[in-house]
């Protein structure tokens, strides 16, 4: 954690194989000051509220956490590693330029 403590703009998207990877990262990342720009999380909504309880049950208060992105990425309907990967970076190019999106999403509704 310490090699990325520095950043101001810290995008940050938790794509392990388990909550058991997931938590110790989740953790400190939420825990990070400044807080990250972008924190999103794979896995289902049930993998998703299992680490939020984890978390609660370490004395940390789901209401106090910034904005998780669960399950992380646009739904685009992805079905496969290629599609999910985009949704993914889709996301992360929505959160980076909100104004552009804004901006597109008016001109062409």
């Amino acid at each position: 954690m310490g090699a990325i403590s520095h950043h101001l703009q810290l995008y940050a998207a938790l794509v392990t194989r388990g909550i058991d990877y997931d938590l110790p990262a989740l953790k400190a990342l939420i825990t990070r000051q400044p807080p990250c720009t972008y924190l999103g999380m794979i896995g289902s909504q049930k993998r998703v509220i299992k680490a939020l309880q984890a978390l609660q049950s370490e004395g940390i208060d789901p209401q106090q956490l910034p904005a998780l992105h669960a399950p992380i990425g646009l739904d685009i309907g992805a079905l496969t590693s290629e599609e999910i990967a985009i949704s993914i970076c889709s996301e992360l190019i929505m959160v980076h330029w909100p104004a552009f999106i804004k901006s597109c999403q008016d001109d062409f509704g």
